[in-house]
């Protein structure tokens, strides 16, 4: 059967009109996904290759800073989303001696990572693409008590000419010497360190922070800086008295010693 140029014309239109109708869709599905790409994914596969090393990649979607841990060093750079594509830029690490074996994993991850050109999100599952091959796959880690009760640490100290500020925040730490909050040093921590930090939390019982005494008091003489510990989550804020910092309540000093060990190890990097 003969169909007129009139009706093939028309038909184009109609099809054509169904396709844009799909395209918006997925743009806007994209668009909505783009506003939850945040927080810390550890990858699954990288180049079709399944990952049973520690690799990571946190968003920030305050900063559009992107960082993680790469098998050997921490890396940091920062990323622009429109739409599903994405654009990863001044990716830098720092300069940690790695084994070969974990080297190459580190190289061929950082290098992947500067190809990608494209995201989506399904659920807790990220992928990230250039054009249509999938590069990196990474799963968003839910399981951690930090996550699930969106739970803060924090650590502060300060006296005349000092001042400290540690966050444990999900994954990361934050730390800063500047009393304005300007200069702010972001990283992610490693999987061994953080579990050894909440196994800590873990065995504590929030409720009696607000019962702690300070062992000593020379912060009130200007003899050491005065320090505070503090854990908000879901069910509350809870914040210990002041105390001398170098000498903390007896029920939090392993907890602080290790913020503060976790602090010192990427200084040293």
């Amino acid at each position: 059967m003969l169909i007129s140029t009139k009706e093939c014309d028309k038909n184009k239109v109609q099809l054509a009109s169904e396709n844009s109708s799909e395209v918006t869709l997925e743009k806007n599905e994209l668009i909505t996904q783009n506003e939850i790409l945040s927080g810390t994914y550890r990858l699954a596969v990288l180049e079709n290759e399944m990952i049973t090393e520690e690799l990571t990649i946190a968003f920030d979607e305050t900063t559009n800073k992107v960082s993680g841990f790469s098998r050997c060093n921490q890396y940091f750079g920062t990323y622009k989303t429109d739409g599903n594509s994405i654009v990863f830029s001044q990716i830098g690490s720092t300069k940690k001696y790695c084994q070969s074996e974990a080297n190459k994993i580190e190289q061929k991850f950082l290098k992947a990572l500067s190809k990608v050109n494209m995201f989506s999100l399904q659920e807790n599952n990220l992928s990230l693409h250039v054009d249509k091959e999938t590069l990196i796959q990474a799963n968003q880690n839910k399981s951690s008590r930090t996550m699930q009760d969106n739970m803060t640490i924090n650590y502060q100290a300060a006296t005349r000419g000092f001042y400290l500020q540690i966050w444990i925040e999900g994954d990361s730490i934050k730390y800063t010497s500047d009393y304005n909050l300007k200069a702010i040093s972001t990283h992610v921590i490693p999987l061994e360190e953080k579990e050894s930090l909440m196994s800590l939390i873990n065995d504590l019982d929030e409720k009696l922070l607000l019962e702690i005494e300070a062992p000593s008091r020379q912060f009130q003489f200007d003899g050491a800086p005065l320090a505070t510990f503090e854990i908000s989550n879901s069910e509350g804020v809870y914040k210990t008295v002041s105390f001398d910092h170098g000498n903390s309540p007896k029920l939090i000093s392993a907890i602080v010693e290790k913020i503060l060990s976790i602090k010192t190890m990427f200084e040293k990097q």
